[in-house]
């Protein structure tokens, strides 16, 4: 989204005309979910503020830009989830064929869901290449074999 504050002018990107097509047709319960909690938590106090302002053209000027902010903020996070969404594929992609490896049982689900949040951490900041390699690793520190062995 780019804003040209000389001729007042703002130019969103599609994903964000999306998301605010998608909200309209979607999310109309959600967006008023969240609009009751906003009033309930200040926002009508300061509507209220706004109608009794004097100098409300100051105010408006401010708002404008307070619009603006939103869109921004708005297409960061799109631009943020669509990131992360595509980070956890890869992470999915490459840890899947060493989970189908692992034998569930010698672990607790505590252990197997550690091992796989450290290895998608690790991917995430970078600190490896391959989150099946850091995968591998937190398997073993947690495996825990069982004592009793049959023997024939």
């Amino acid at each position: 989204m780019a804003h040209n504050h000389d001729s007042n002018q703002m130019n969103m990107s599609y994903e964000l005309l999306m998301l605010l097509q998608w909200l309209l047709e979607h999310e109309q319960e959600s967006l008023k979910k969240l609009i009751t909690k906003s009033l309930h938590n200040g926002l009508q106090q300061q509507v209220h503020a706004f109608v009794s302002q004097q100098d409300r053209q100051d105010a408006a000027i401010e708002l404008q830009d307070s619009i603006i902010d939103f869109f921004m903020l708005l297409e960061n996070q799109i631009h943020t989830v669509f990131n992360e969404d595509q980070t956890q594929e890869v992470i999915q992609r490459d840890m899947l064929p060493a989970l189908k490896m692992v034998d569930a049982r010698s672990y607790s689900h505590g252990a197997l869901e550690t091992s796989i949040a450290k290895a998608e951490a690790a991917f995430c900041k970078k600190t490896i290449s391959s989150p099946k390699e850091i995968l591998c690793k937190e398997l073993l520190k947690r495996w825990k074999p069982h004592k009793k062995l049959l023997y024939h």
